[in-house]
């Protein structure tokens, strides 16, 4: 794997500057993070404002409205979107490298001097309400939700990242700017700049040096997990759906990389690539052998202090039962059956697939920049090549047997039941 160079630094205000060079590239990706997300949803009526605020930044700004913009956007033939996590904000534009200095004085615009108006907030507030509804539609998401709910349960990561119609639509373009005001500034906000890109920190001076200035902030406390087992919804489905997972490790623990190689055998890969490794246990036992589901294969989530491994899918009703059975064997089994050419087959997948994702600029700057975000060090490629060939038969069975263990099984279903399905049994946890 070839070596980047890649800088890190802050500016005179604070902001942190990644910059990752891919000399090969003729593209680059240009995306300025910011270390809030749903978690930091405190205040009074700010369910889903970090949500809100994505979408209604891009209303306009002094030098022009949200309309002209897109087509100073478009003009350069780039690719925009913007995204909302538990911990993080995302704002990216995608484009020939040539343009990067206009990339940023774009990205700039919105952050230095958005306008809110409120006729477009008004209008605004109708996608977003049919973003909420769209998802609640989207019955593998609401599940993965539910779960997380539940695992977090009575802490901030357990919020909803879109929140409800009710508070979207109540919040005040004050509380907007307040918003914007306690968290886009200084070192919440990191610049990373990646692809065939060089020496651009007088540029990122330039357009985000007039930000605000402030330190990186913490998040309140830890996020810790909650006491409940198992949550289940009822609704008119043709398929219930199901995540059944257990508390996991953060960013930036020892074990990191023997977790995710217990994840890649146990289910697949589906947080980094969202599609089933067919010689996975769960794929195998599930689906291959006992034609149990279609859709089956794990997740997982990495945060700045807390994370889970999860199994998900969806089944007819009737095969819930058999089929959860057979993802706890695999799962609470695990230590004890896992093998040898198991965990070597698994960090080749790994290490292939992470060569593919660092050969493209957008995904190296969401590979590299969330960790730098939250954790502020950068992983460098071949640092983590390291860790993946130092993990081992004997590291990946003392990991699983301290994970995957029954007395910390979360189960949440949502499906066509209500009496018999509220009567999964406690054993299937």
């Amino acid at each position: 794997m070839k070596e980047y160079d890649i800088r890190f630094r802050s500016l005179s205000n604070d902001v942190r500057h990644l910059e990752i060079h891919m000399p090969e590239r003729e593209t680059a990706s240009c995306i300025v993070f910011v270390k809030t997300g749903s978690r930091n949803e405190t205040g009074p009526g700010e369910a889903g404002i970090s949500h809100a605020l994505e979408h209604k930044i891009y209303a306009g700004s002094k030098k022009r409205l949200g309309t002209e913009r897109g087509l100073a956007v478009d003009r350069l033939g780039a690719n925009e979107s913007a995204n909302t996590e538990k911990e993080y904000t995302e704002y990216y534009i995608n484009l020939h490298s040539d343009y990067v200095p206009n990339a940023l004085e774009l990205l700039s615009e919105i952050f230095v001097r958005p306008t809110f108006p409120r006729g477009l907030l008004k209008i605004e507030n109708k996608v977003i309400v049919g973003e909420i509804k769209d998802y609640r539609d989207d019955y593998p998401s609401t599940i993965q939700e539910q779960f997380e709910g539940l695992l977090f349960d009575k802490t901030n990561m357990a919020k909803p990242i879109l929140g409800t119609v009710a508070s979207v639509t109540s919040q005040t373009r004050k509380q907007l700017m307040d918003y914007m005001k306690r968290w886009y500034k200084g070192g919440n906000i990191m610049v990373a700049l990646v692809g065939n890109v060089r020496r651009t920190g007088k540029l990122v001076e330039k357009y985000f040096g007039k930000l605000p200035p402030g330190p990186t902030e913490l998040f309140e406390g830890t996020a810790g997990y909650g006491k409940l087992r198992r949550r289940v919804a009822t609704k008119d489905t043709d398929q219930t759906y199901f995540v059944f997972g257990v508390p996991a490790l953060p960013l930036g623990h020892e074990d990191y990389y023997a977790m995710r190689i217990i994840e890649i055998i146990l289910g697949g890969h589906q947080v980094l690539d969202e599609r089933t490794v067919q010689s996975s246990k769960i794929f195998e036992e599930v689906r291959s052998k006992r034609g149990l589901a279609y859709e089956i294969s794990t997740s997982s989530f990495s945060g700045s202090d807390t994370g889970y491994i999860a199994v998900g899918g969806s089944v007819q009703p009737r095969n819930l039962h058999k089929t959860l059975e057979v993802v706890k064997k695999e799962m609470f089994d695990f230590a004890s059956t896992v093998t040898r050419e198991e965990v070597m087959r698994a960090k080749q997948f790994f290490r292939d697939y992470l060569t593919t994702q660092l050969d493209n600029p957008n995904s190296t700057a969401e590979l590299l920049g969330v960790p730098a975000l939250l954790l502020n060090k950068v992983e460098r490629p071949s640092e983590m090549f390291e860790k993946i060939d130092a993990v081992n038969l004997k590291n990946v069975r003392d990991l699983a047997s301290k994970l995957l263990v029954p007395e910390e099984a979360r189960l949440a279903v949502l499906g066509p039941f209500d009496d018999e399905l509220r009567r999964v049994p406690k054993s299937q946890l």
